[in-house]
């Protein structure tokens, strides 16, 4: 079983990479697919606010399974 520390280490490491290809899919694919025109820092922002929920969402996934994964064994 996971410590909590180690599930949120392990959360940012795979959101992080996930936010460096989101943020270069927005510099240089949102705008041609979709005819969207932002500046960087909005784009960078957007990016940002998708990364925490991101963070949020699989440390608790993460938690719950391993709540439950828990209650199996004992």
């Amino acid at each position: 079983m996971q410590t909590r520390k180690k599930s949120l280490q392990e959360v940012i490491v795979n959101v992080g990479t996930g936010f460096v290809i989101s943020y270069l899919l927005w510099l240089y694919l949102v705008p041609v697919l979709f005819d969207i025109e932002t500046r960087p820092t909005q784009g960078l922002g957007i990016t940002f606010l998708y990364t925490i929920a991101s963070i949020a969402r699989g440390y608790i996934v993460r938690r719950c399974y391993n709540y439950f994964e828990r209650g199996k064994n004992e």
